[in-house]
């Protein structure tokens, strides 16, 4: 029953606080207000930070300026003694409170993830240089010396890493939107679930750091064994070689104590 001015209409999916449909100002008609009226209340407003400027600033600017208002009023001793004060906040820390240590225990559960995976992938490509010991022997009696080979294994890895890295690229916006569906709405609020050019290159970073440790290894142990290597059949036996049983268990190894951490 009062008459209002509409100063804008905010965008359709816009529902912050949750079930609002409408925001007036609060504040006293003039009639009501006396500066000697001085109670404990709290309450919080919304604001956009211009880009570029911290939070940790505008919290500084926000308390020198409540202060600077509140020293000439009457009741500047009451809220002295209340102590009373004004700071601002990310939205997301005041809705979900503190979220960079969680988000960092994310961080290094992928990473270990990660890690296990590129152990798991060293460990078949481990498996498949072995299978191929005939055709590294072949090639080094027609002359390839061994950082050839070693180089193939490399490019082999950076290839699986590169089309994984791909397809994760591909698929991440989409499971970003689904998890956005998933948490509550007033934390996915404001969120936008996009690729800028700090994701790929982390996803490059990534990638490459996950090829090094699946190839390392299997070139590691073709550098070792090269000169063993034996072109007739009979000369190898059914199983691979002790040194490559000790690399396959050290990867084992690290992928459980990895799991395990």
């Amino acid at each position: 029953q009062k008459p209002y001015r509409v100063v804008g209409v905010m965008r359709s999916d816009f529902a912050w606080p949750r079930k609002a449909e409408l925001w007036v100002p609060m504040a006293l008609p003039p009639e009501a207000f006396d500066l000697n009226n001085f109670f404990n209340e709290q309450y919080f407003a919304v604001a956009r930070l211009r880009e570029g400027v911290p939070v940790q600033q505008f919290s500084a600017v926000l308390s020198a300026k409540l202060w600077q208002v509140l020293r000439p009023r009457p009741g500047a001793h009451f809220a002295t003694q209340s102590k009373w004060g004004v700071y601002a906040t990310p939205i997301t820390e005041f809705v979900a409170g503190p979220l960079k240590t969680p988000l960092y225990v994310l961080g290094g559960v992928g990473a270990l993830v990660l890690l296990i995976a590129a152990a798991n992938v060293a460990g078949l490509l481990l498996a498949r240089s072995s299978a191929r010991s005939r055709e590294f022997a072949i090639r080094t009696a027609l002359g390839a010396n061994a950082w050839r080979m070693v180089r193939q294994l490399v490019v082999e890895s950076l290839l699986l890493a590169g089309s994984a890295a791909i397809a994760g690229v591909l698929a991440g916006p989409l499971i970003g939107r689904l998890l956005l569906h998933l948490v509550p709405h007033d934390l996915a609020m404001g969120f936008v679930v996009r690729t800028d050019p700090a994701v790929l290159a982390f996803t490059a970073g990534a990638a490459l750091l996950a090829a090094l440790i699946a190839g390392l290894g299997p070139a590691f142990t073709l550098l070792r064994g090269q000169r063993r290597l034996a072109l007739h059949e009979g000369g190898r036996s059914g199983t691979a070689s002790v040194e490559k049983q000790r690399m396959r268990s050290a990867f084992v190894v690290g992928e459980v104590a990895a799991a395990f951490f």
